[in-house]
This record gives C-alpha cells, sequence and structure tokens, in this order.
C-alpha cells in the first residue's frame, strides 16, 4: 500500500455524516475509493462503498442522508444515489454521460446535472480544441433537472456550449448556468446566467471569468467569485461581488489585493486542494478561500458595510474548504511534508479537529523544511529549503523546483518530486519568483514586458543564500520545471553554466511557435511580452530560451507529453535538436498519450516514467 490521497470530501447539510473519496498510488494502478462516515468521534470509521470508479461530484442532499456521485456506469459517467448502507443506484441514463453534476434542489426532489451531447456539436468554433479535454465540440453540455424519484430528466439549456450548474435559485423558478466553449470565443472562460425552467436565459451583470461561483443567500442576495476575470490582466485578483435584489453589483473585495479562490501548487494525483468554486455564507459573511506568500487561508468576507477580510484560517499550512454546514466548515489541510487530511472548524468557538487522516504519521518518511529569506529585485522573494530529516547537515547537492503559471505559487502544499528527490538525498530549493500569485498585483504582474528575465535574477538569488547558510552546495546544483517552470529551467541553461543537470518538463522554447500551436498562446504571450511579436522582435527572441539554446552546456532532460496542447511536444523537440547540433549531452522522455499536467493527475504509469527519468538523470549528472 502506498499514499493515500483525498480527491474529494463533503459533509451532509446536518454535519452528521461524511462521504470522500481517496486515490492510493501503490507500485501498480492507482486505487480509488468512496467513503461513508459519521462525524461523530465515538462512531466507528469509514466504510467503503462497492462502486465502479473513479468517483467524483460528491453531493449530500440537503433533506436525508443520501448522496449523489458521479461514477461510471457500463463505463459512461451517470449520477447516482449512495445510501448510507453503501446500497445505490443510478439516476440518470445519459448516452454519453454527464460531464459536471449533481446539485440538489432545496426540497431534496430533484438534481441537477449536465448531460453530454448525444453526438458532438457541429458548428464552427474559434477555440477547437483543449489540453486534457481534446475537441472542445465534445464537451458541449445542456444542464438537466432530474426527478429523484422518477429518474426523469429535462433540459434546460440547449446549445453548443458546455453548461454546468451552479445551483437552484431559491427564490425563483430557476437554476444558476456558468457557460463555456461559447462558439466566438477564444478563451476559456465562462459566464454566470441564470436559466428559467423554460429555457429563459438572464445574464447576472457578471463579467466572463476563468471559473465562477454563485451562491444566493436567503435575503434574495447573490455572491459571486472567481479566480479570474477576463477583463483584468492575469495576476491581477478578482472580486468578490455581491449582487442585490435589484441586480446592483457591489464589490466587497475591492483594494484588498487578495488572490480568491486559489491555492499553491503540489505535486500530487489529487483535486481536493483546489478551491476554485467554494464560497460558503455564514450569518452576513462569506466565508473563501485566498492565496497569502505560501499558505492557502481562509477568510471571513462581509457582505455588507467596511471592506475587510478576517483570517479564519491561517499557519504554515494549506487550508482549502469544502463545505460549510452551519457553523461547521469541512476542510483539507496540507503541509510540505504531509498529504492532506480532513478537519472540522467550528466557527463559533474556533475549535479544530481531524476527521480523516489517511496517512499515520508513523509510515510518512519525513522532510525538515526551512525558510529561505531573499530580496531580489527590490522584493522579498519567498523560499524554502527541504532536505530528508535522516540527513546530517551541511551543504547538499541541491535541486531547484521552479513552478509553472507563471501566475502560480509554490508553498505549505504535499509535492511528491520535492519529496522523491529528498530521500534520495538532495537538498530541495522551491521559491516564489516575481510573477508569482499571494503577493499582490504588483509582484504578479511585474514581469509583464520581460517574461523570465527577472525571474532568473531571483531565482539565483535563492540558490545564492541557500549556499551562503550552508545549505546547498555550490558545486552540485541542478534545476528542474514543468510548463512555465520548464520554460524558466530551459532559460536558466542557457544563460548560466552554474548548474550541473537539468530537467525540463513541457517547455515553451520559442515564443513565436508556441504563440502559434499553443491552445492559450496568442491569449496568454502578447498580454505576458506586453505586444505582440512583429511589434517587438527583439523583446520575443530575447525571452525565448532558443535563442540562446546553442550556448547551453548544461547536461539537460527533456520530458514531453505527446498530446499535450498547452505547451506542444514540438518545443521541447527545439530545445533538444538544438542541443545535439552544439554538443550538449542531451536526452529526450517521451510520455505516450500524456497531456500537459499528466505527470501529476495523470495515470500511474506516466507519473512514475517522469519521477524514474528525473532521478535517474540528476543521480547520472549530478549525483548524492
Amino acid at each position: 500500500m502506498g499514499d493515500v490521497f483525498l480527491t474529494g470530501a463533503d459533509l451532509s447539510h446536518d454535519a452528521a455524516r461524511l462521504a470522500y473519496t481517496t486515490r492510493t498510488v501503490g507500485n501498480g494502478e492507482d486505487h480509488r475509493q468512496l467513503w461513508l462516515m459519521s462525524v461523530d468521534e465515538d462512531d466507528p470509521g469509514p466504510a467503503a462503498v462497492e462502486l465502479p470508479g473513479p468517483i467524483d461530484g460528491l453531493a449530500w442532499s440537503p433533506t436525508e442522508h443520501v448522496l449523489a456521485v458521479v461514477a461510471p456506469i457500463g463505463g459512461v459517467r451517470q449520477v447516482v444515489l449512495v445510501r448510507p448502507d453503501g446500497s445505490w443506484r443510478p439516476v440518470t441514463d445519459a448516452a454519453r454521460g454527464v460531464a459536471t453534476g449533481p446539485v440538489w434542489s432545496p426540497d431534496g426532489t430533484e438534481l441537477a446535472a449536465a448531460f453530454l451531447h448525444d453526438e458532438p456539436a457541429t458548428v464552427d468554433r474559434a477555440l477547437v480544441a483543449i489540453d486534457g479535454l481534446g475537441a472542445v465540440a465534445d464537451h458541449a453540455a445542456d444542464v438537466n433537472i432530474i426527478d429523484v424519484t422518477t429518474s426523469a430528466a429535462v433540459a434546460v439549456t440547449d446549445g453548443p456550449t458546455a453548461d454546468r450548474c451552479l445551483g437552484f435559485d431559491p427564490a425563483g423558478d430557476g437554476v444558476f448556468v456558468a457557460r463555456s466553449f461559447e462558439p466566438e470565443t477564444t478563451l476559456t472562460t465562462e459566464r454566470s446566467l441564470r436559466v428559467a425552467r423554460n429555457g429563459t436565459v438572464g445574464d447576472l451583470g457578471w463579467t466572463a471569468s476563468a471559473t465562477s461561483t454563485v451562491v444566493a443567500t436567503t435575503d434574495g442576495r447573490l455572491v459571486l467569485a472567481a479566480t479570474r476575470q477576463a477583463d483584468r490582466a492575469r495576476g491581477v485578483p478578482a472580486s468578490l461581488f455581491v449582487r442585490t435584489p435589484d441586480g446592483t453589483m457591489v464589490d466587497r473585495t475591492s483594494d484588498l489585493d487578495l488572490h480568491l479562490l486559489l491555492s499553491t501548487l503540489g505535486d500530487q494525483p489529487s483535486t481536493i486542494e483546489d478551491p476554485r468554486r467554494f464560497v460558503g455564507v455564514h450569518g452576513d459573511d462569506a466565508i473563501a478561500g485566498i492565496l497569502r506568500g505560501g499558505a492557502a487561508e481562509v477568510v471571513r468576507i462581509p457582505l455588507a458595510g467596511p471592506v475587510e477580510a478576517t483570517t479564519v484560517l491561517d499557519g504554515d499550512r494549506g487550508c482549502h474548504p469544502l463545505a460549510l454546514r452551519g457553523h461547521l466548515l469541512l476542510f483539507a489541510a496540507s503541509t510540505m511534508d504531509r498529504p492532506p487530511t480532513l478537519r472540522l472548524l467550528d466557527l463559533a468557538t474556533g475549535r479544530e479537529r481531524t476527521v480523516v487522516d489517511p496517512n499515520p504519521a508513523p509510515a510518512r518518511p519525513t522532510v525538515a523544511v526551512r525558510p529561505i529569506d531573499v530580496v531580489s529585485n527590490g522584493d522579498p522573494i519567498q523560499a524554502w529549503f527541504l532536505r530528508s530529516a535522516d540527513r546530517p547537515d551541511g551543504p547538499l547537492p541541491t535541486v531547484l523546483i521552479v513552478h509553472g503559471g507563471p501566475y502560480e505559487a509554490f508553498g505549505h502544499t504535499y509535492h511528491a518530486e520535492a519529496q522523491l528527490l529528498a530521500d534520495a538525498g538532495y537538498g530541495v530549493a522551491m521559491a516564489n519568483p516575481h510573477g508569482s500569485i499571494g503577493y499582490g498585483a504588483r509582484f504578479a504582474t511585474s514581469i509583464v514586458g520581460r517574461p523570465g528575465l527577472q525571474e532568473m535574477d531571483d531565482l539565483l538569488a535563492v540558490l545564492d543564500r541557500a549556499v551562503e547558510d550552508g545549505l546547498a552546495d555550490p558545486d552540485r546544483l541542478a534545476v528542474c520545471g514543468l510548463s512555465y517552470g520548464g520554460y524558466l529551467s530551459a532559460l536558466l541553461v542557457a544563460h548560466t553554466n552554474r548548474f550541473r543537470a537539468a530537467a525540463i518538463e513541457n517547455p515553451m522554447i520559442d515564443l513565436r511557435s508556441f504563440r502559434d500551436t499553443s491552445d492559450i498562446g496568442a491569449d496568454l504571450l502578447d498580454e505576458l511580452l506586453g505586444a505582440e511579436p512583429d511589434a517587438a522582435p527583439d523583446r520575443w527572441r530575447q525571452c525565448s530560451p532558443l535563442a540562446r539554446a546553442a550556448d547551453c552546456t548544461t547536461p539537460s532532460l527533456l520530458v514531453l507529453g505527446e498530446d499535450d496542447l498547452r505547451c506542444p511536444p514540438s518545443e521541447g523537440v527545439q530545445f533538444h535538436e538544438a542541443l545535439v547540433a552544439s554538443g550538449c549531452p542531451t536526452d529526450l522522455v517521451w510520455l505516450p498519450g500524456a497531456a500537459h499536467a499528466d505527470s501529476v493527475i495523470g495515470p500511474a504509469d506516466v507519473r512514475r516514467t517522469q519521477d524514474r527519468a528525473l532521478l535517474d538523470w540528476f543521480r547520472r549528472y549530478n549525483p548524492v
């Protein structure tokens, strides 16, 4: 048996029952499981439910202990009702299955879920395919309302878009819907709508966003939030709005400069640490997750009165809200050396307790984590140094892991790759250079116009401090990263010979070719570079690792996903071929059928291949 990762959880509306799902990582295929348990501290532990997996979309009925989930029935994803005794029955029979769901009506008599179209929608689209999903047309889906007793389903949306239900409107005869993949848009954004049962669509006055959340209060107000708003630059925090019954939109987080509904990047095959869609209402406050520095925190935001955010959960950990029932908040909590646990917080008393810990502490290898404090380009740069707790003090051969994004961040989240390297005897440096989120809009957007160049200074300053502090051996340094982290890794080895080895995964290498081939190329890079290629050709070339690939002397491994549409494998192949031509040691690992992030969240064989290749390369060129 290997590490167990929580992948989903929900708390019943009376806060008496808990449902959660796990993914166990061993030497073979991952094992997935649904669990039901009582929250009472004196009751027996969880019981497994025998259902085909993988299972997601956990949602308790608001009126009884019946759990709705999405599970593959006959190989097709359907909504299934599960009772506390483990018995279950499907309530949908969609030909191609459900895309998302389920959501309960307030009285518990109905469910809403998105049914995939029986046939792909044949319309002209500006956006044809998305990494990890494939053809956008295959994901067109309509929201259906399902009678729980009879299983009769009635579609309330009908079109070539991907619709999903955000919730029932308690004040009227309709549902809230998030609509994405509209044929005319080139962006991976969605709009929040109210759709009546007769199909009438009403706009909520909310700009398109990367994700959307709508929560209705008992007095007719709506709370709307998102990770990013389409009318704001990347890196600029989105707002939490309150929409009053007369349609007025009130910004409740203006000037707070808080990155809402976001978390730190980990390396684990889990989705439970993604709080992008959770907002709860407790009294006259919204309860939401934010990213502050390297910690995922939970705050209380008043729906009226002074604009402020009061901390509910913080510390050197990641706290990810999952469900709010009365005054009890269910959240996942993690650290750099421990996968997530499930905890309950009593908002009235402040008492916390663990309800599920799938990885008992004695069975876990541990790492020692030390903060690194450094100033670069005029700002403090937050960083950490990890080493096995079993290693003696003194400088270690060190691997710098660079995060992707660029608008992401490392922090207090379990990182399997860092654990792997630390267990093998390496020190691991992880940092949040300029461009990282969690430090405000100015810090995040400061890289616009010269991406990569400022971050290189920051990352090298972190390594300098790790060397000065006696943590890292200056003669045995290596670097690795995925996506934008792969881009920065390639940029570093193209500009400096400080590293003995590099592992570059799914990078962008030539920014002009990336712009033309990536599913988000022009949308991302035109903003990041501050100009289109023909308007600033020297800038685009200067920021491309390919421009200086011939200068690279660092043995560099390229790890590329065959089906990566975000950073197409042709990017990494260009760098590999340039290194071969210049005589620099290099190799290429091809991951068949792998999308952009599959070495983190994908199939077990892909994750193992990437981990093994990374460790073998570093042992060869930067041995312990």
